[in-house]
């Protein structure tokens, strides 16, 4: 049996003598909590309404850009132009039909829609495709028809300025942040390659400009460097299997910063077709630094452009190959020889093949100083290979 003691009056006195809420304060509270819930309720009717829109817009998108990479992967010149807006510029519409003739026969891609920004006619589109991401712009006729229309990059963030990366300045916008970063990271290398090159580049700046369905690559008119697009648009140009959208722009890249380095370096040499075997070597060593070799896919592509024949890169391409051959053939071959030395000897033997060439007496005394191998043996090499690529015999060139 519990005894009393005055501490427990003392806790029955505290917990009876505590105030009432006020009435108008019950009120108050009771009213708050009504308009609480009933914000909750107005929240959530928009968030599901916004929620299915988005689904249906993601769905009707969907089938549209379905429909659209069906086309183009079927090379439908004449079906596809139901499918975009009528008002758009004719250079846009004609580098769209130019879009079609380079993905013919490739593979359609799988369309993934992220998001879709709408404002009752036009739609921004963020989306994937094979798990690359780009924006596209689609503008909704007669309140049921979506065609294609160009997109411009509005609100693709602020201004940002890498400066002396590798020697070079680096310039984007906000939404090319991560392509401009990975970029920024391999620029040394980049400069280090020229310096073996003894090559110094024309311009140090690049800047990353997109451009919908606008070359990989171009020289600045307003401004002063070389324009380089973003991977997040759609592009004329498809790169090989195996190849990146990435990949093949830091190629271009790459090419292009040689090509007008060259410009101020020229390759003087009396072996013949040096200029061209000094051109083979920038582009391979270009794809190197992009991709980290030249791919498989454009190798391939390198090897069925010669048919099974072989056009020296010395002597060019002969009489009786002519009408078998494009012109560039002999290029074509250079650029093979070069990719295979380049996975047999490696980096440094194109280095200081291109040391070679303007004092080398002889292709034999110039292979002999980068390889240790006479031209012969290169070049049977490189023969040889090519029509192992290419799946012909090899039928010389006579």
């Amino acid at each position: 049996m519990s005894t009393w003691s005055p501490d427990d009056q003392e806790e029955v006195i505290v917990l009876t003598t505590k105030k009432p809420t006020p009435r108008w304060l019950r009120i108050l509270l009771k009213a708050l909590a009504v308009l609480l819930a009933l914000a909750l309720v107005v929240a959530g009717f928009f968030a599901w309404r916004y929620f299915s829109v988005q689904q249906r817009l993601k769905r009707d998108l969907t089938a549209v850009i379905q429909e659209e990479e069906h086309i183009r992967s079927l090379g439908g010149i004449n079906a596809i132009s139901d499918l975009l807006d009528p008002k758009a510029p004719y250079s846009w519409r004609f580098r769209y039909l130019s879009s079609i003739r380079e993905r013919k026969g490739r593979p359609e891609p799988e369309v993934l829609v992220k998001s879709v920004d709408y404002d009752g006619v036009n739609a921004r589109v963020h989306l994937t495709l094979d798990g690359v991401r780009q924006f596209r712009h689609y503008r909704l006729y007669a309140g049921k028809d979506w065609r294609r229309a160009p997109f411009v990059a509005k609100g693709w963030g602020y201004k940002q300025t890498l400066e002396d990366v590798g020697g070079f300045e680096l310039v984007y916008w906000d939404e090319d942040k991560d392509f401009a970063q990975r970029l920024a990271t391999d620029l040394p290398d980049l400069e280090r390659l020229l310096q073996g090159l003894t090559l110094t580049p024309s311009s140090q700046r690049i800047i990353i400009i997109p451009q919908e369905l606008g070359e990989l690559v171009r020289q600045g008119k307003q401004a002063d460097g070389v324009i380089l697009n973003s991977p997040y648009v759609d592009l004329i140009a498809v790169p090989p299997e195996g190849v990146s959208t990435e990949e093949l722009l830091r190629a271009e890249l790459a090419k292009t910063i040689l090509a007008e380095a060259r410009k101020q370096t020229p390759v003087i040499s009396q072996l013949p077709g040096a200029v061209r075997v000094q051109n083979a070597i920038d582009d391979v060593l270009a794809w190197q630094w992009a991709a980290g070799d030249v791919p498989d896919e454009v190798i391939a592509e390198w090897a069925r452009a010669l048919k099974g024949y072989w056009a020296s890169p010395v002597t060019g391409l002969s009489p009786e190959l002519i009408t078998k051959l494009p012109p560039d053939a002999p290029d074509t071959a250079a650029r093979l020889m070069m990719a295979l030395l380049l996975r047999k000897e490696g980096v440094d033997a194109l280095l200081a093949l291109s040391a070679a060439l303007p004092q080398a007496a002889s292709w034999d005394d110039a292979y002999q100083q980068a390889v240790g191998k006479t031209a012969s043996q290169v070049e049977q090499a490189a023969r040889a290979w090519a029509a192992h690529l290419d799946g012909a015999p090899s039928q010389g060139n006579e």
